[in-house]
C-alpha cells in the first residue's frame, strides 16, 4: 500500500478535483462499479432526489466526463483471445492518420484503440480466436498501412481486472473489482441471434433499459432478463462499469509496462491485492511478450506518477525488472463486443 507520508499528496490532489462536487464523485465511484445501478438506488445511497441523480449523470455526459457505459464480455468465454498492438507511426500526415483511427474504429474484431506517447504512438486491442487468426488480422494492418508503421510490438493479453478510481473520494472502502476478461480460453460459450444483440447493446450502453432492449431484439423484457442472467452466470458478462476520462478533470492516465525478474504465482497474488488497494491504480492486465504486467495509473502530475513507481519498487524490488511508462492522451473505441451480428 502506499505509505503514510504519500498521503496529505492524494488528500491534496483529491482537492483539485475542483470542478466535481462530493456528489458527482459519489455517482462517478458508483457507476464505476456498476453501471447498471438504478437512479432508484443511487437516490436513496446519495440522498438525491431520482431526477436529480439523472440530470447529475447528463451533465457528466454532456462534460466528456464519463464516456462510455459498458458491459464487461469476457472474450475467453467466446473462444477469444486478447492480444494488445502497439505501434510507433512514421510520416503519417493527417489526412492518412484519419484513415488510420478510423480503420480500427470500424474493425469488427478490435475493442479498444487509443492515442498514446512515448514510445507507442496507438495502441488497439486485437480478439482473435488463434494465433493464425492473429496473423490475418495483422497482415491486413501491414496491407494497408504498412508503409507508416516504423514499429509494432505484440503482447498476448492472459487476463485483466478493473479497478474504480479510488481517488475520487477520500477515505473510500476499497471497492471488489468486478469487471475483468480473460482466463483460460475452453469450449466457446453457446450464444444466440438474440444473445449477441443483447451483449452488443449491453456494450455500447450498459444502462439501457430492458425495455428498450426488448424492443430492439424483439423479445419481451422478461426473456431479455433471463438472458442477461444466463450470460452472466454464464461468465460471459462480467459487470457493467463507466469509463472515466481522467483528462476531463485533471488527471493523466498511464500506462506502466512492468518487466518480471524471478516471478512466482505468490507475487502475483501480491500484486493484486496491492493495485486493489492503490489510490492512483486502475487496471491490471497480466501479460506475455516483451513485458508481463501492464498498469493503469492515473495520477495529477508527473511527480504523483513516480510516487507510484516508486510504491511498486519498494514492495516489489526483488520482482521487478523495469519499469516503462507511456502517457494514454485519449481513449477513441472502447467497446466490449466490437463484433458484426
Amino acid at each position: 500500500m502506499p505509505s503514510d507520508s504519500r498521503g496529505s499528496a492524494q488528500h491534496k490532489s483529491l482537492n483539485q478535483l475542483t470542478n466535481l462536487d462530493l456528489k458527482d464523485r459519489q455517482i462517478l465511484f458508483a457507476l464505476e462499479q456498476n453501471a447498471r445501478q438504478s437512479n432508484a438506488g443511487l437516490s436513496k445511497a446519495f440522498g438525491l432526489a431520482p431526477d436529480v441523480v439523472q440530470y447529475r449523470i447528463d451533465r457528466l455526459v454532456s462534460r466528456g466526463i464519463m464516456k462510455f457505459f459498458l458491459g464487461y464480455v469476457n472474450f475467453a468465454r467466446l473462444g477469444y483471445v486478447d492480444y494488445g498492438l502497439f505501434m510507433s507511426m512514421q510520416r503519417l500526415s493527417r489526412e492518412q492518420e484519419k484513415s488510420f483511427v478510423e480503420f480500427f474504429i470500424n474493425h469488427p474484431n478490435c475493442p479498444y484503440f487509443s492515442r498514446s506517447g512515448g514510445t507507442y504512438d496507438y495502441a488497439a486491442d486485437i480478439l482473435a480466436r488463434d494465433p493464425i487468426s492473429l496473423f490475418e488480422i495483422v497482415t491486413e494492418i501491414g496491407n494497408v498501412f504498412g508503409d507508416f508503421i516504423h514499429h509494432q510490438e505484440i503482447i498476448t493479453r492472459i487476463d485483466a481486472v478493473h479497478f474504480p478510481k479510488q481517488y475520487l473520494l477520500d477515505a473510500c472502502p476499497v471497492p471488489s473489482p468486478s469487471t475483468y476478461f480473460g482466463g483460460k480460453v475452453t469450449e466457446p460459450e453457446k450464444v444466440d441471434h438474440f444473445d449477441h444483440q443483447i451483449l452488443r447493446i449491453l456494450a455500447h450502453n450498459a444502462r439501457a433499459k430492458l425495455v428498450d432492449i426488448a424492443k430492439q431484439v424483439d423479445l419481451s423484457d422478461t426473456a431479455i432478463s433471463q438472458r442477461i442472467k444466463r450470460l452472466e452466470d454464464a461468465g460471459v458478462i462480467t459487470g457493467y462499469f463507466a469509463w472515466i476520462e481522467p483528462q476531463s478533470f485533471g488527471y493523466q492516465s498511464y500506462n506502466l509496462l512492468v518487466k518480471q525478474n524471478h516471478f512466482r504465482k505468490e507475487d502475483g497474488d501480491e500484486l493484486f491485492e496491492f493495485c486493489k488497494g492503490h489510490r492512483h491504480i486502475t487496471w491490471l492486465l497480466k501479460t506475455m511478450g516483451r513485458w508481463d504486467f501492464e498498469i493503469g495509473a492515473e495520477v495529477k502530475s508527473l511527480e504523483d506518477l513516480q510516487d507510484v513507481v516508486d510504491d511498486l519498487k519498494d514492495r516489489f524490488s526483488k520482482i521487478i525488472q523495469r519499469i516503462e511508462f507511456a502517457p494514454i492522451f485519449r481513449t477513441i473505441k472502447y467497446t466490449q463486443y466490437p463484433f458484426d451480428l
